[in-house]
C-alpha cells in the first residue's frame, strides 16, 4: 500500500501518482516499481517475448555472478581454515616429537 510523500505526480507508464515507497528510476525517469517491465518494453519497443528472453538472460547473469562471489568467499574461508588446522597440527606434532 502506498504511503508517505508523493515522488512525482504521474508515472509515465500508468499515469498514476508515484509515492515514496513504490518508486524506481530508469535512466533519469522515475516510475513505479510495478511499471518497470512495461516502461522498458515501451521505451525499447520490445515485444513481450523479446523482453522475457532479455530479462531472463540478465537474471541468469546476475545469478552466475552471485554464485561466483559466494563460491570465492566460501573457498577463501576453507583455505584459511585448512591453513589454521595445518598450523595447529604442526605445533602438536612438534610437541609430541620433542
Amino acid at each position: 500500500m502506498a504511503s508517505g510523500s508523493i515522488v512525482i505526480e504521474q508515472c509515465p507508464a500508468c499515469k498514476e501518482i508515484v509515492w515514496e515507497d513504490e518508486w524506481t528510476i530508469i535512466g533519469d525517469t522515475i516510475i513505479h516499481e510495478r511499471c518497470r517491465r512495461q516502461f522498458i518494453r515501451d521505451m525499447t519497443g520490445m515485444s513481450e517475448a523479446q523482453f522475457v528472453r532479455l530479462s531472463g538472460a540478465s537474471e541468469i547473469r546476475k545469478d552466475i555472478e552471485g554464485l561466483k562471489q559466494n563460491m570465492n568467499a566460501t573457498l577463501e574461508y576453507y583455505l584459511q581454515r585448512i591453513q589454521q588446522l595445518e598450523q595447529e597440527l604442526n605445533e602438536i606434532e612438534k610437541r609430541n616429537r620433542g
